[in-house]
């Protein structure tokens, strides 16, 4: 039997209620009275690369599939927005130039709805 190879990456998603408006127009669009509060969010959750991996594109790849994910995630539970705590400000600089936007502190989103016009789905 050989050997087991380790994961190169991997990701997390979850569903969650409870990302208040703390800026109202950020993450619900529509008109004001209709936006729920707290908004549904899908919450990336982790997003981890083995070290060996980091530079070579792998990280942007995983995203890109938790992105697509996320799209069909949101239709059915009515999510809003993709959350991210980014465990550092390199993390956080990295999901900036995805189109992540800060929130508070290193949370940063990203609008459903951006993240399909950008897919184009």
């Amino acid at each position: 039997m050989g050997a087991l190879s380790r994961p190169a990456g991997s990701w997390v998603l979850r569903a969650r209620h409870g990302e208040h408006r703390a800026d109202p127009g950020a993450i619900a669009a529509g008109p004001g009275p209709t936006r729920p509060d707290p908004i549904p969010v899908l919450v990336l959750a982790r997003l981890a690369l083995d070290r060996q991996e980091q530079g070579t594109g792998l990280g942007g790849d995983l995203l890109l599939d938790a992105l697509i994910r996320s799209v069909a995630g949101a239709r059915h539970y009515g999510a809003r927005a993709l959350v991210v705590d980014a465990i550092d400000d390199r993390a956080a600089e990295f999901y900036g130039h995805h189109g992540f936007l800060p929130l508070e502190g290193r949370r940063l989103y990203r609008r459903i709805s951006d993240i399909a016009r950008a897919l184009g789905v």
